[in-house]
């Protein structure tokens, strides 16, 4: 956060170059059987619900240096070693299974990148996970935004939990609830979610429902949730008070009960964590040289496309915030030929200059948005710049 112009414009420093020979070194011993590194670490990041094929997170060591690696296991046994460029996969809730790329293939790539494994057509991608709801018609997400706080000590920063809805018919995104606190959020069966977040009103954690739809909100009660079981209407939930005992809420009945039950309590237990628990470990001395090669595509998410002064520029994605588009800088600079004028580097008092050949215009916090390493800006400022009716549509629309 200290150096703006590292996140906006240029790529993060490398990875430490030990790391990456390390890297290197032992992923080539592995490919070329010079070595036979022993399975140090292994755990079951992620279980594909669609066939139950296992993917495993290892680490590999040999007397030098250590590796991590993604081990595929088929249903009938059938095992693959994933790529090097690929060093680990976890599941992430509701969202898609997350990436986690070895020093090497991240090549300076900024932390920021978000990266996930899309269960579908075996690809990696660069960009957001969504949670569906289950019609399909919305998606889920969420980022972190960071702002600038005085305190005795003097200037530092808090986070603000920003909470995204993606209409899956128009496409477009747009910012549906924001705290500085952790906000939960869970799909019902009929498209609304279940919100357990803090409320300002009453001081104390609350449920509620928010309708998408509708941009309604509607209150259920008091406490913190704990569990939800879609198929049988019901949540888990403690009310706000020392002892913390655990309630059960029945969506139908709207009553609730003591939980006493721990059959019922199951109704809350995601089994798919007991799975991962109860599959069966690699052999700690597999030759992992030996084993068959499994390239994985990674490829980059071009939600949106910008159509400005005759141009159609894809980028990663605009988003509406506060009832304002936001459209990220970088992709229309480069291909508008803009000039980009750093004047402030610092966080909290960023400014930049954006030049055309006949404008320009001032970039800081209070007219802007910087969002994982990335500088936005409107429409209105568009305007300022000497290109008048500029339109956002999505990908998606456009393929139809």
């Amino acid at each position: 956060m200290a150096a703006l112009c590292l996140m906006l414009f240029v790529t993060a420093a490398p990875e430490k170059a030990h790391a990456d020979q390390d890297q290197q070194r032992i992923l080539q011993a592995v490919s070329d059987s010079t070595v036979r590194s022993k399975i140090q670490y292994q755990s079951v990041g992620y279980r594909n619900e669609i066939d139950g094929t296992l993917l495993y997170n290892v680490s590999l060591y040999d007397s030098e240096a250590a590796s991590n690696l993604v081990i595929e296991r088929a249903p009938d046994g059938t095992l693959m070693r994933w790529d090097d460029k690929i060093g680990g996969i976890y599941d992430s809730g509701q969202v898609a299974p997350g990436i986690i790329l070895n020093p090497k293939a991240r090549n300076g790539m900024s932390p920021f990148v978000h990266l996930y494994y899309e269960v579908k057509d075996g690809t990696i991608h660069k960009g957001q996970a969504y949670a569906d709801s289950p019609s399909g018609r919305w998606a889920l997400t969420d980022h972190d935004f960071w702002r600038s706080t005085e305190t005795a000590d003097g200037s530092g920063y808090s986070r603000i939990k920003s909470y995204w809805l993606k209409d899956k018919i128009s496409g477009e995104v747009a910012e549906w609830y924001a705290a500085a606190w952790h906000t939960k959020a869970v799909w019902m069966p009929d498209d609304r979610l279940l919100v357990n977040r803090y409320s300002q009103s009453r001081k104390q954690n609350e449920v509620s429902i928010y309708n998408p739809a509708t941009s309604q909100w509607h209150y259920v009660l008091n406490g913190t949730l704990r569990g939800y079981s879609a198929a049988d209407g019901k949540m888990l939930y403690v009310q706000n008070e020392p002892q913390r005992m655990e309630w059960v809420y029945d969506f139908q009945s709207q009553m609730s009960h003591l939980l006493t039950d721990e059959a019922e309590r199951a109704l809350f237990t995601d089994l798919k964590w007991e799975q991962l628990e109860q599959a069966p470990e690699l052999d700690k001395d597999l030759d992992i040289a030996a084993l068959p090669l499994k390239t994985v595509a990674i490829t980059k998410d071009m939600e949106h496309v910008v159509h400005i002064g005759g141009s159609d520029i894809e980028v990663p994605f605009t988003f509406k915030r506060g009832g304002t588009l936001w459209i990220p800088v970088k992709p229309l600079a480069d291909a508008m030929g803009w000039k980009v004028e750093a004047e402030n580097v610092l966080a909290s008092q960023y400014r930049y200059g954006i030049r055309t050949d006949t404008h320009r215009i001032e970039l800081r916090p209070e007219n802007s948005q910087v969002l994982d390493e990335r500088l936005y800006m409107t429409r209105g400022q568009l305007m300022s710049l000497g290109y008048p009716g500029v339109t956002v549509s999505s990908k998606q629309q456009m393929k139809r």
